[in-house]
């Protein structure tokens, strides 16, 4: 009698090895990914360094303005992590990636309600009048979204205790995601603090036209 022998994955010779899933490959992939998060996010900083220098407001406000332009590039970076795109999650796989979307969600919120702190405790005047009727509208846009991005944290973070079945809290989270980021977008620009030059604004347009088409990839293919 033959033995047969089964093949292991060790057996296999490296040559049949796919290029893209070798370990340097996967690593290489996986550092250029992070990378391009890191240059994502830090890119609007980038743009308020080396564009035209908006006068120094003191500190809480400089800072709250800061927190909010970063909130703002995170919560663009969680289209791209949750759009199923498959030369993101080859790397890490789809869990760590829905991970690091759940926990940058959680630092986007954190930063966002920041915002909103320093500016009730030490600059209140500027928040205007809470009634969407006669409060200016970029003000307005702002609290929208703050109001979207906390149902869409705290709906996620206690969907089971809610007892929204699946699909509505999908819809849900899909809605609530178009409608803050189209809202925080508006507050950005209509306010103007941080874009005050075309480019500026050019940058957080390019933002949206990427996030439309990411979207549209996703939802529609």
């Amino acid at each position: 009698m033959t033995r047969t022998s089964s093949t292991t994955a060790t057996d296999v010779p490296a040559t049949y090895q796919p290029t893209h899933d070798r370990p340097w490959a996967v690593w290489l992939h996986g550092g250029a990914i992070l990378a391009l998060g890191v240059l994502a996010i830090a890119a609007p900083f980038a743009a308020l360094h080396w564009g035209v220098r908006v006068a120094p407001q003191g500190f809480t406000w400089d800072f709250s303005m800061g927190l909010g332009y970063g909130a703002l590039a995170m919560v663009a970076l969680q289209f791209a992590l949750t759009g199923r795109l498959r030369w993101i999650t080859h790397p890490f796989g789809a869990d760590i990636v829905y991970l690091c979307h759940r926990y940058l969600s959680w630092a986007a919120l954190g930063l966002m309600l920041a915002h909103f702190a320093l500016l009730y405790v030490f600059h209140e005047p500027a928040l205007g009048v809470l009634n969407p009727l006669q409060a200016r509208w970029e003000l307005t846009a702002g609290r929208l979204a703050l109001v979207c991005f906390v149902g869409l944290v705290v709906t996620s973070q206690f969907r089971g205790l809610l007892r929204l079945r699946y699909e509505y809290w999908r819809g849900l989270h899909l809605g609530l995601a178009i409608v803050g980021f189209a809202a925080a977008i508006a507050h950005v620009l209509g306010v103007g603090n941080l874009t005050n030059t075309p480019g500026k604004r050019a940058l957080w347009l390019g933002a949206t036209l990427a996030w439309a088409v990411i979207l549209a990839y996703t939802r529609l293919w």
